[in-house]
């Protein structure tokens, strides 16, 4: 099967290695597809729905000065079917794709692009969105339902 003089030994060290990073870029790459294509499974209840739309109840406005509280003014849109994730305000939305999505216990998280976090429960019942801009950091708490 593998030869044990020093030069073929040598080369079924480094064919075994190679074979041992394919496995695992591999294997990564299945997690990544099964994740993506779950989301709606992830999303729990609400995955009958084809989005959420997440409105905050709550919102704060941190930076190095402290952090003061705020009416919320964004609110979220989770397009299942596109995997998209939307920050939305009175002017628009700015859609990015979904980026890479967790589950743990009773929580799906979502890190749509550097600087914004998404964590909620798999029902929708409760959700926070953590965004940045510069130093400044937006925190908004709220609840998802079905989009329509």
């Amino acid at each position: 099967m593998f030869e044990t003089s020093g030069k073929a030994h040598s080369r079924n060290r480094i064919v075994a290695a190679y074979l041992l990073r394919y496995h695992r870029e591999m294997k990564r790459a299945l997690v990544v597809l099964i994740v993506v294509l779950t989301l709606p499974v992830l999303a729990g209840g609400a995955a009958l729905a084809d989005g959420w739309r997440c409105d905050g109840t709550t919102a704060q406005t941190c930076s190095d000065e402290g952090c003061t509280r705020r009416a919320p003014s964004v609110w979220v849109e989770l397009d299942f079917e596109a995997k998209t994730y939307g920050r939305c305000d009175r002017k628009g939305c700015d859609r990015y794709p979904v980026g890479p999505v967790t589950s743990s216990g009773v929580f799906m998280v979502i890190q749509p692009r550097a600087g914004t976090f998404f964590k909620a429960t798999k029902d929708g019942s409760q959700y926070v969105e953590v965004a940045s801009l510069l130093t400044t950091i937006f925190i908004t708490h709220g609840r998802c339902r079905p989009l329509k």
